[in-house]
């Protein structure tokens, strides 16, 4: 019992890390002062370079885990990734500061699917849908705590804040250690499942694609939004979303549990809490409230996300699992290079005054439409 223990928290504890991309963030401002021959823009690809390389190399992650094996492929993501991504502690080299940022990304992107698809290989029923659960509660977890951490490591220099990156060095040693080889396992082929891509991934991509511009909008708007109606600040819209990872955390240990009691009722009830939400948040003046809507929305993003990702399990062979998962992530991330335009667009329908309230009804709109799509398909028997 005690070496399962220690598997399944050495399995989970590579997703610490899987969203930490964007957690050094803060360092910019004082990068900028380093670099004054560079432009701001050209300082905060640090943080959008990993994920375009990210994205690249967790369609590569595949081939590669079919040649050298899903755990070295783990492996060698995490040794590059920690490797790349301490570098821009002692180097004040521009160019190679970028360099190291993208094989950072090369790294993460050979672990991010796996980190996920290893769950199935290993679990099944409801042992895996509680780890799927707590697979998106260790991300956000790590997410929140690495990027609390990097804000203190700057009151020594933004240099510092990349030491975040040395926590994966224990967890891989922990990964290498406890977590063994995949079973092989024979491909599952039957009528249901076959050993192709079913078509029905199609649909989480798209949903997950959808929901993913939507969700973003807390992170690009609610300081904006808060500052607009003048009922907060900056600093009270990182508590709001501090306090909504953590709402979003606790629903992720939680989701097995609101799994095994709702089923496929979860899907329709996250977007229909979130879009709620949403058209709240739109409307009300009262920070209270908003901070409230804030973290209803990530408890809601913990149940849907868990839901996809068991799903595009479920529905897919052993030979194609490691492909769905990774469409999936891909569509993700995707949706979060694309959202800010997408939410720019969304508010600029004339319903509300301002422009940032106009967003979130708007996205509780979409969310409203998404709701009603999911509710025909079912109907037409065609189960999601």
């Amino acid at each position: 019992m005690k070496n399962k223990f220690m598997m399944k928290l050495s399995l989970l504890s590579v997703s610490l890390v899987l969203t930490s991309v964007a957690s050094i963030s803060s360092a910019i401002p004082l990068m900028k002062n380093t670099f004054p021959n560079q432009s701001l823009s050209s300082i905060e690809m640090i943080t959008m370079i990993p994920s375009l390389m990210c994205m690249i190399f967790v369609l590569l992650s595949i081939p590669v885990s079919r040649k050298i094996g899903s755990k070295q492929t783990v492996v060698l993501g995490l040794i590059i990734a920690v490797i790349c991504g301490s570098v821009p502690m002692f180097c004040e080299n521009f160019t190679l500061i970028m360099l190291s940022r993208a094989g950072f990304g090369v790294g993460f992107g050979l672990v991010n699917s796996l980190a996920i698809s290893l769950i199935s290989d290993f679990f099944t029923g409801e042992e895996r849908i509680q780890m799927i659960g707590f697979q998106s509660a260790f991300q956000g977890l790590g997410g929140a705590f690495l990027t609390f951490l990097a804000g203190q490591f700057l009151n020594i220099s933004w240099h510092m804040a990349f030491s975040i990156y040395l926590i994966i060095i224990p967890i891989l040693i922990l990964f290498m250690l406890f977590v063994p080889r995949p079973p092989k396992r024979e491909a599952v082929v039957s009528k249901e499942k076959g050993d192709k891509l079913n078509p029905a991934i199609f649909k989480y991509v798209f949903i997950l694609f959808v929901a993913g511009i939507i969700y973003n909008a807390i992170y690009l708007k609610i300081p904006t939004l808060l500052t607009e109606k003048n009922i907060g600040t900056a600093i009270d819209a990182s508590l709001i979303l501090s306090v909504s990872q953590i709402g979003g955390m606790l629903m992720g240990f939680a989701f097995g549990k609101v799994y095994k009691l709702l089923k496929r009722q979860v899907l329709p009830l996250a977007f229909t809490l979130m879009g709620i939400s949403y058209i709240i948040t739109s409307i009300a003046d009262s920070i209270t409230v908003i901070a409230i809507s804030i973290v209803v929305v990530g408890v809601s993003f913990s149940m849907f996300v868990p839901y996809i990702f068991n799903r595009t399990a479920e529905i897919s062979s052993t030979t194609t699992q490691g492909a769905a998962t990774s469409m999936v992530i891909v569509g993700a991330q995707i949706a979060g290079f694309i959202s800010p335009y997408c939410l720019s667009a969304l508010g600029k329908i004339p319903l509300l005054s301002s422009e940032v309230s106009q967003v979130f009804l708007s996205g509780g709109a979409v969310l409203g439409i998404l709701i009603v799509s999911i509710i025909i398909y079912r109907k037409r028997q065609m189960r999601l």
